[in-house]
């Protein structure tokens, strides 16, 4: 690998000042009480995720004879959406490899910015083999999505904004698929603050990274299943591999359960929309004393329970109760005279109207009975 300087992501800030927005760092107390937690909203980048900023610098760096050949990437998604973006303000062709499991609408924002997108049958590591094949055939310019300095050096910016907006931090936690995202906020971080840790996170499903550093060479996965698609990666990059290992200081992974409950939590109690790439967390009990985050395991605690526990039952009777009774007890609408106000509240499952159709039903059954009486015991004249 090329030597990546400071200079280099200094520069890349430079270039991405009008482009990628500056995101904010909101504190979040309420993921994990008791410690200081802060959230780097970079699912409100311009594309929805950090990936701009690398794609779009790498871009920018090309020479002309470069461009004009026009540009190729693999992406899961998000990656692809930086690569149209930049291509399109840069006046160039740009062909994106997704996967075919891609979220159809990372697939439709990919084409609303300009790119031909061509879907793989597989996962990353796929897309990036055919890639590679369209590459070599009609001669593009390739924009790798993590495991090139140009990249690292654009999402190294975040790293920047980190340390001017918290000149206090004392951790900072990221996820990883290839490892570009890491690799440059670890190398500007401990560039410009060695006193500050730099934490990995990766899916237990797909544990590229901490695998090659727990063996020390790079390791290739057969397989890979988690939730969390935008870090579903086989293999990470030579670059990336050696910068987390001169400047990470710890790599752990999380299960899906884990993910899942950081996603819950992050809407429940900060209202924020984040897929599972950009959820990991690191669990309570792993690294308490470096001050690590705690949300995926305290949230798992509390509000994740068995399937045999009993409160669990009571909220599913309260749940059927709320939002629809049961087929055999609910009367029949079509034979009831109540207004269309009463029969919308009954197909939304308010109780409420419930009750007063019910009321309503004994009613007019009450009625009908009296009726038939008085039509059976009346006296023929």
């Amino acid at each position: 690998m090329e030597n990546l300087e400071i200079s280099e992501i200094f520069n890349a800030a430079a270039v991405l000042k009008d482009v990628a927005r500056r995101t904010a760092i909101i504190p979040a107390p309420q993921l994990c009480p008791g410690l200081d937690i802060y959230l780097k909203t970079e699912n409100l980048q311009l594309t929805g995720s950090f990936k701009l900023r690398g794609a779009y610098y790498k871009i920018s760096q090309l020479t002309d004879e470069e461009k004009s050949r026009g540009v190729i990437a693999c992406s899961a998604g998000n990656h692809a959406q930086g690569v149209a973006l930049g291509a399109t303000h840069n006046g160039i062709k740009s062909l994106i490899c997704l996967p075919a499991g891609a979220p159809i609408s990372k697939v439709e924002a990919t084409k609303g910015y300009g790119a031909e997108v061509c879907l793989v049958p597989g996962v990353y590591d796929d897309a990036y083999a055919k890639a590679m094949e369209l590459q070599k055939e009609h001669g593009y310019t390739f924009v790798h999505p993590f495991d090139d300095p140009k990249v690292i050096a654009g999402q190294g910016t975040i790293g920047l904004e980190i340390l001017e907006q918290m000149p206090d931090v004392q951790a900072v936690v990221v996820p990883i698929g290839g490892g570009g995202l890491i690799s440059g906020v670890a190398f500007a971080i401990k560039t410009l603050r060695p006193d500050v840790k730099v934490f990995g996170v990766q899916s237990s499903g797909a544990p590229s990274m901490a695998a090659s550093l727990k063996e020390g060479k790079l390791c290739h996965l057969n397989d890979v299943s988690t939730i969390a698609d935008g870090i579903a990666v086989k293999e990470p990059g030579v670059n990336t591999f050696e910068m987390c290992n001169r400047y990470v200081d710890e790599v752990v992974t999380v299960s899906d359960d884990e993910i899942a409950a950081a996603i819950l939590a992050l809407i429940e109690k900060q209202k924020i929309v984040a897929e599972g790439a950009g959820a990991v967390r690191q669990p309570a009990d792993r690294r308490p004393q470096d001050g690590m985050p705690c949300i995926g395991r305290q949230y798992r605690r509390e509000h994740i329970e068995p399937s045999h526990h009993p409160r669990l039952e009571q909220e599913r009777a309260q749940l059927y109760v709320y939002r629809r009774p049961r087929r055999q007890t609910r009367p029949a609408l079509g034979r009831m005279q109540c207004n269309r106000r009463t029969r919308r509240k009954h197909h939304l499952g308010d109780t409420r109207a419930y009750q007063h159709i019910v009321g309503h039903q004994r009613l007019h059954n009450t009625h009908r009975t009296r009726d038939t009486r008085q039509r059976t015991y009346q006296p023929n004249t």
